[in-house]
């Protein structure tokens, strides 16, 4: 049975690159996933291409997904995009079939007060986030929202 695509489809970069909003169940609006156009299992399986062509994908994201929160989130803009790749489960048993995909994942100023730890902002526990009871629900990923930023982001980085 073939695989859904994910909501708000998917985005063909370049030749080497497509982005997705993530969709795993502690994902908010803006958690993005990048990942090879072809199926690759770790970071040194990439060819000298897909290398090069990642750190300027990476800024071209970065941009895009920034603009679009200026626009349409003007009172809360983006203070970070996180860029995280953790490939655990290669070792999961029975394998689980996940391949090389890299997080981006905005962090909007509002999550200030949502992730302080003491005096600073944990970014590691980005992923607790969305339980905070003061979550707000503008960064819910629903369809809507998913599909609206996704649409933004194809016109903006969508391969030429």
């Amino acid at each position: 049975m073939a695989k859904a695509e994910p909501c708000g489809g998917i985005i063909e970069l370049d030749d080497y690159w497509i982005l997705n909003h993530y969709q795993g169940s502690e994902a908010f609006l803006g958690w993005l996933a990048l990942q090879p156009s072809r199926p690759v299992m770790e970071l040194r399986d990439l060819t000298e291409d897909e290398a090069k062509a990642l750190g300027p994908n990476i800024k071209r994201i970065d941009d895009a997904l920034r603009d679009y929160w200026k626009k349409t989130f003007s009172e809360d803009p983006i203070e970070r995009v996180y860029v995280v790749y953790f490939f655990e489960s290669a070792y999961d048993w029975p394998p689980s079939g996940y391949h090389l995909h890299l997080h981006l994942v905005a962090r909007p100023r509002c999550f200030r007060g949502l992730q302080r730890n003491g005096s600073s902002l944990v970014g590691w526990r980005i992923c607790d986030v969305k339980t905070h009871p003061c979550f707000p629900v503008k960064y819910r990923p629903v369809e809507e929202n998913v599909s609206n930023l996704m649409k933004a982001l194809k016109r903006a980085l969508q391969k030429k």
